[in-house]
């Protein structure tokens, strides 16, 4: 770490990854921690027995052609300091030295140098250095007849799979954060989600950390609302800040990610929405690339029991049902466990259906509304997200042709009371179908716009249509 010992490192070959790393920091209890496994540089500027960026690079220079093993280890610049962190990153990068940028790698972790967090800490460096380095290793082969069966474990009972991947998909404004806000809320508060079909006196569970990630609403002006109106134990419930500089280095696959999953230990992790999240690397719509993305979550749910619930958009596409409702990837439906999709029903209401379930059948369809923030459970249904789907695009096809037969009814009708038969005969000439016509005196007279009446009786009979106002 000081001068001798660095000189030290570069006078032997290194034998394997441990040793082929030098981390550089400016941070003596970090350096001082890590040393205990992996090989560190401290820079200091009031130490004599210190290397100064300079002087290190100065050292450098003076042994590039005296036999040392300067050119076989890979330098990771991860000082606190940017500015130091900018000179030595131009410095490999002029002489060809490898190295690879480690100023993410400990921002904020001052807490990875106390003894309690050395497993954390080392499991960091060893996840930074699998970032860069293959491995020929063969797996450990297991014979099934050795493997214990186990069942599916629930953190909603028939809904949400412990330990895996749950997402949570809808259009805008359908009940999104709404619904994982009372999922949220339940788990903290160890109550029943709203739309849990268990029995009340069976609903209990002891009360449980969360972890939410969010990009869409503010925790200040929104969330915490939200979390609270739903019943949340606010003191079980974490997340990081918009403001906090480090929330855009928090991806699926980041050492950051886990390193706030293992401080934390929730039981629920929910991420909002799945955009912000994935690396500048990924493109979503590239086959399997979500998959990569996402698979850090999966062994990260066995080594921590913690549940992932991810949101994502559907898109409006008609004639498109399941993994195709969802926007931008369909990856992202294939590695999920369970789905759920969010969506408005035409009398308002929302919808929440459950539409894939690996470990048993689907759970039943929750429609609910919204009240302050809150969802208030109505009842459920036997209709599925592919019902609601259907009948929005119909209602949407309907609605032009309707509004026009509207209008004609109107017309026909605006200077006074008219024989039914006529309206109709005049609608048919006009190319107005019976059934557009039907639905377009329907909705006219719930809006208590359109009148019939009668005169005569028998065969004699005649019905009229009127306009109980007017003008529209």
């Amino acid at each position: 770490m000081n001068k001798t010992i660095f000189a030290q490192y570069l006078t032997q070959e290194p034998k394997d990854l441990k040793e082929k790393y030098i981390f550089i920091l400016d941070d003596k209890n970090l350096a001082s921690a890590i040393i205990l496994e992996f090989k560190a540089l401290l820079l200091a500027d009031d130490e004599e027995n210190l290397h100064t960026v300079d002087s290190f690079i100065e050292c450098m220079n003076e042994i590039e052609f005296k036999g040392t093993f300067r050119t076989d280890f890979i330098y990771v610049p991860a000082c606190q300091s940017p500015r130091l962190n900018s000179i030595l990153e131009k410095y490999f990068k002029e002489t060809g030295l490898e190295y690879h940028s480690g100023r993410q790698l400990f921002k904020n972790q001052e807490r990875l140098a106390k003894p309690e967090y050395s497993s954390e800490l080392k499991k960091t460096i060893e996840y930074f250095i699998k970032r860069f380095e293959g491995s020929s290793k063969i797996p450990l082969l297991i014979s099934m007849d050795c493997v214990q069966e186990k069942e599916a474990e629930w953190l909603i009972s028939g809904y949400i799979p412990k330990g895996n991947i749950t997402i949570l998909a809808g259009d805008g404004g359908s009940g999104k954060t709404t619904t994982w806000c009372g999922i949220a809320a339940a788990v903290s508060a160890g109550t029943k989600v709203f739309f849990d079909t268990v029995p009340d006196e069976f609903a209990k569970h002891e009360p449980q950390k969360v972890l939410f990630l969010s990009s869409e609403d503010s925790i200040e002006y929104t969330l915490k609302a939200r979390l609270r109106k739903a019943g949340a134990n606010l003191t079980n419930i974490f997340s990081v800040s918009l403001q906090d500089e480090s929330f855009s280095e928090i991806k699926f696959d980041s050492p950051i990610l886990e390193s706030i999953i293992a401080e934390v230990k929730p039981a629920l992790v929910v991420f909002d929405p799945v955009q912000s999240f994935i690396p500048p690397s990924v493109q979503m719509g590239q086959r399997n690339a979500m998959r990569s993305c996402l698979n850090p979550l999966i062994g990260w749910g066995e080594k921590y029991g913690c549940t992932f619930l991810i949101v994502v958009h559907t898109n409006k596409r008609q004639g498109v049902f399941g993994r195709n409702r969802v926007a931008d990837s369909a990856d992202i439906w294939d590695i999920a466990r369970s789905v759920l999709i969010a969506g408005c029903t035409q009398d308002d209401r929302r919808y929440l259906s459950h539409e894939k379930s690996n470990y048993g059948e689907p759970g039943a369809t929750t429609l609910f509304t919204i009240n302050e923030g809150v969802a208030v459970f109505e009842e459920y249904s036997d209709k599925h997200d592919k019902d609601f789907v259907q009948e929005r695009d119909f209602n949407s096809y309907q609605a032009p042709q309707r509004t026009d037969a509207e209008k004609f009814i109107t017309d026909f009708l605006k200077n006074g009371k008219r024989p039914t038969r006529d309206l109709d005969e005049a609608a048919k000439a006009a190319g107005i179908s019976n059934a557009t016509l039907r639905r377009a005196k329907e909705q006219l007279r719930s809006k208590k716009l359109l009148g019939l009446s009668s005169e005569g009786n028998g065969k004699n009979k005649i019905f009229f249509s009127y306009l109980i106002i007017n003008s529209l």
